[in-house]
């Protein structure tokens, strides 16, 4: 019974998200694949859970290399834009990073995580595809433009 207590425990896992804003204020999303079950064919930022142990710069270049094929200079520039919070069962809490990177236009190479991209414009579509608060799109926004 005490070992069981112990693994039942909520915890929280944190993930960041690459916000990439191009020279023409679009932003990058990818259509996940569902190969873990997870928001089958829903479309997303960049990113995913951090490792124990890293540097928020370390896991977004992970994620950014991982997720897009994108190697990223030496030093590049990036910016927390707002924190959010996901239930993803009754033991697990995602809590989200959400970073801009400023970027040229790229291709991205996917992964398995993912089947297909799109560059949109911020201010006018990232609604119809992502699910944000009002509030949350207008830190966007401001940051973009």
């Amino acid at each position: 019974y005490a070992i069981r207590s112990i693994i039942m425990k909520p915890f929280f896992q944190i993930c960041i998200k690459v916000i990439f804003i191009d020279n023409n204020n679009q932003t990058l999303i990818l259509r996940r694949s569902g190969y873990d079950g997870w928001e089958v064919n829903c479309w997303e930022f960049p990113g995913g859970r951090m490792t124990y142990g890293e540097t928020i710069e370390e896991a977004l270049r992970r994620e950014i290399l991982e997720e897009t094929q994108l190697r990223m200079q030496d030093k590049f520039e990036y910016e927390l834009l707002f924190a959010d919070t996901k239930i993803v069962n009754e033991y697990i809490r995602n809590i989200y990073l959400f970073f801009m990177v400023r970027t040229d236009y790229f291709t991205p190479q996917l992964s398995f995580e993912h089947t297909e991209y799109k560059w949109i414009p911020v201010k006018k579509h990232i609604l119809d595809y992502i699910s944000f608060s009002d509030e949350q799109v207008e830190m966007i926004n401001r940051r973009v433009l």
